[in-house]
């Protein structure tokens, strides 16, 4: 079941959908397309914008968008950001793969990686929209702690990231009625 607070429920259909690699952006628009959720493209300005966040053999941000060809880690958080500001997006889903921490990672690699995952775990006050994460492995550890304080759902697999989107359009048709 997928937590959804007041103020938090999805207000229509079109989504977006953000990941580091083309595979999970093609199953999840896949599931999207099945369950009936639109992946509206994105603006030129949009584009314009995410593209600054990127390196320049970068694929075209239309939506879904393959973050791969990111500049560097702190993109990934500015490039969500600039997608929830999109008056026509309703909710991302997002395949983020910052999870666990190993002894190999710094002192400032940990801490960097707290803070971004502080911010992705704000999107939905900030910008009033859900966002749902896909990874599977995500099961403990602070990164965990974060997404649970803010109640960011995370699952195992693209469909299932759609179907919760669903049954948050479905809660807001019946809320509105």
């Amino acid at each position: 079941m997928v937590y959804s607070p007041i103020g938090r429920a999805v207000k229509a259909k079109p989504f977006a959908v953000l990941s580091g690699g083309g595979g999970f952006c093609v199953t999840a628009a896949e599931a999207c397309s099945r369950i009936g959720l639109e992946l509206p493209v994105m603006s030129v300005d949009a584009q314009a914008e995410i593209l600054k966040q990127m390196n320049s053999f970068a694929p075209p941000p239309v939506n879904p968008i393959d973050l791969i060809a990111l500049k560097g880690a702190e993109a990934y958080v500015k490039i969500m950001e600039i997608v929830a500001r999109q008056e026509y997006i309703d909710g991302l889903i997002i395949s983020y793969g910052y999870g666990r921490f190993d002894r190999t990672a710094s002192s400032r690699s940990m801490i960097s990686r707290l803070k971004q995952t502080e911010a992705v775990a704000t999107i939905p006050d900030r910008f009033n929209k859900p966002l749902i994460i896909v990874n599977e492995t995500l099961k403990s550890g602070p990164i965990y702690e974060i997404y649970k304080r803010h109640h960011v759902p995370f699952l195992d697999s693209p469909l299932d990231c759609a179907k919760a989107m669903h049954g948050l359009v479905k809660y807001q048709e019946q809320k509105n009625r």
